[in-house]
């Protein structure tokens, strides 16, 4: 066989096999429970809640309301509601 009429050796693409591809789906799986696991714990702490409080304080703010609204107390530790009205109240 000459050069010319030798047959071309076709190179194998290693590029992403199974084995990769389990690999990403183990990273992929631990960084959404890491996510879950930081989203849980911001929610546990208070960061949320504190944080929902203070966009409704800053935008009764921007409302110009002349109330103060104290959102520091959680919702654990308040008393219950006591509505009067003309004719019934509302426990």
């Amino acid at each position: 066989m000459s050069v010319e009429n030798k047959p071309t050796i076709r190179k194998r693409w290693r590029g992403f096999t199974r084995r990769h591809a389990f690999i990403a789906t183990g990273i992929i799986g631990a960084g959404v429970v890491v996510i879950l696991l930081l989203i849980l714990f911001l929610f546990r702490l208070g960061y949320v809640d504190r944080y929902v409080a203070n966009q409704i304080k800053q935008t009764f703010a921007s409302y110009g309301s002349a109330r103060k609204f104290a959102t520091s107390t959680p919702a654990s530790h308040l008393a219950p509601c006591r509505w009067t009205t003309w004719n019934s109240t509302i426990q």
